[in-house]
């Protein structure tokens, strides 16, 4: 019978291996909440494992109840820190997507570093979880973290840049002053160039959104410079011949009279 319950046990650990696997590898909070019922379902495999302890004899059933109970709760909680912690990353993409100003994208970048913020209390959770799963969930959690702050910092340099190009273009007055203000910002070394080569750096699940601001902001300052440009030529224009009009109400020229050789 011992082998028996080395077999069971062997089958539990196997389950433990095999859904570690698969919260690594689930990508949604749907996935993850599936995942979570998955072990609660009566087709399940640990289920099935519960109907064989069933047919133990009672000397070696109470140890592989306990086992048992062990991990289904153990996953259970792993599950759903796992669901929480991708929901909260899904809430924050939303959160960064409707930012529109610097400072609320400041405000949402310290978020993250709260004590009482959504990440803070669900690394409380997973202090509280199973050793063989605290891993997998510190470092998914630190994943988000880290990810979200990336992206919010990247999102906040893409918008105050677009702040101080705008109100630097209405210092304008001049189109060779215009042109360096385009080298200044959109150039080959400009500060928007810079910005968006730091795009490679985000995780695939900020990527997208950010890419779309970065190309918002490009899009919005070269309409802007565009703009500015055609401003000036007429401006300019006047200027010039301003410069080269004659006035007629000044007295005029004496002739220069010729003498005798």
């Amino acid at each position: 019978m011992k082998s028996d319950l080395e077999k069971l046990q062997s089958e539990l650990e196997t389950v433990q291996a095999e859904t570690l696997a698969a919260l690594e590898a689930a990508k949604t909070s749907r996935v993850l909440e599936s995942l979570e019922s998955y072990y609660l379902k009566d087709d399940s495999v640990l289920a099935r494992i519960r109907k064989d302890i069933e047919q133990m004899p009672e000397v070696y059933r109470p140890y592989a109840e306990k086992f048992e109970k062990e991990i289904r709760e153990a996953l259970t909680q792993a599950s759903k820190v796992g669901a929480e912690l991708k929901k909260a990353q899904e809430e924050t993409l939303a959160a960064l997507e409707a930012a529109k100003t610097p400072s609320a994208l400041k405000s949402l970048e310290s978020y993250y570093l709260k004590d009482d913020s959504v990440l803070a209390r669900i690394r409380k959770d997973i202090e509280q979880m199973p050793e063989v799963y605290r891993p997998y969930a510190e470092k998914f959690e630190k994943e988000i973290r880290e990810a979200a702050i990336q992206a919010t910092k990247v999102n906040g340099v893409l918008e105050n840049i677009r702040v101080e190009m705008l109100a630097a273009l209405e210092t304008v007055n001049t189109s060779s002053a215009l042109e360096s203000l385009r080298v200044d910002y959109l150039g080959r070394k400009g500060a928007l160039t810079s910005a968006m080569k730091s795009l490679r750096q985000l995780s695939k699940d900020y990527l997208p959104s950010t890419g779309q601001r970065a190309n918002q902001v490009r899009t919005n300052l070269d309409e802007a410079l565009k703009k500015k440009k055609d401003s000036l030529n007429p401006q300019e224009q006047e200027q010039k011949l301003d410069a080269e009009a004659i006035d007629i109400t000044l007295p005029g020229r004496k002739p220069a009279y010729g003498k005798a050789h």
